[in-house]
């Protein structure tokens, strides 16, 4: 979608001062795919107004900025913003987040209930810090975002297999992980793969935290006996605790 002509003012009388959901406000800190312009105007700070159902999903928030965006002849005052990963929530206490981010383009969405994609323009994914004195003391792990199956973010299958590869986007950590059930023809399945944040994989297998730090190229298989959780590399054979 390309750039939109100016906005004409409306007559009307002006919006009343909108107070955020949970006083809730971040800044975006670090951007992927975004506008020249936009990466030049960072960190840039908003606060949310309110949820913005959407034809695909709820998790859509509409957003005032402290101070406009610049983006070519326009100044953007509002934007929309979503969860990136699944499983992650917007809400008091989050911390660091990654988002897809809108620019909203026609603010006359601003008197809809639900969320109107021809009135906004996707611009980017960024990460987005909360703020506070309450996002202070909390601690998360922000490790970025990371690939499992289906079956394990639905819990009908268990962590078999876990690798690393080279990450396709800065948010993307480039961690692999598969269920015990899961054969090659589900994999290759549209829709059987999900991006999460690998915060949710720690939930789902707390043991995959402590061989974060490993390197792409990284591949191992994971076991659960009576001797305790470890991994194998399956390169080495070596038991990695």
């Amino acid at each position: 979608m390309g750039l939109f002509d100016k906005f004409k003012k409306k007559e009307t009388p002006s919006k009343p001062e909108e107070k955020g959901v949970e006083e809730l406000k971040f800044k975006l800190i670090d951007c992927d795919y975004a506008p020249q312009d936009m990466e030049n105007q960072l960190p840039i700070t908003f606060s949310i107004i309110r949820q913005l159902p959407g034809s695909d999903t709820n998790d859509y928030w509409l957003a005032k900025c402290e101070k406009p965006i610049k983006y070519g002849d326009k100044n953007i005052n509002y934007i929309v913003v979503g969860c990136r990963y699944v499983g992650s929530k917007l809400g008091k206490g989050v911390g660091n987040i990654a988002l897809n981010v809108a620019y909203v383009i026609d603010e006359s969405l601003l008197d809809d209930t639900n969320m109107n994609f021809e009135k906004c323009e996707y611009v980017a994914i960024c990460i987005a810090e909360e703020l506070g004195s309450d996002a202070a003391k909390v601690k998360t792990h922000n490790l970025g975002g990371c690939i499992i199956t289906k079956s394990l973010y639905e819990g009908t299958s268990k962590l078999k297999w876990i690798f690393r590869e080279e990450g396709v986007n800065p948010v993307d950590n480039g961690w692999r992980a598969i269920g015990d059930t899961d054969t090659e023809e589900y994999i290759n399945t549209p829709g059987n793969n999900v991006v999460v944040d690998f915060d949710r994989l720690v939930e789902i297998e707390p043991a995959v935290l402590s061989i974060y730090n490993m390197p792409v190229g990284t591949d191992l298989e994971f076991f659960h006996d009576e001797t305790g959780r470890y991994f194998i590399d399956t390169h080495t054979g070596k038991r990695i605790s």
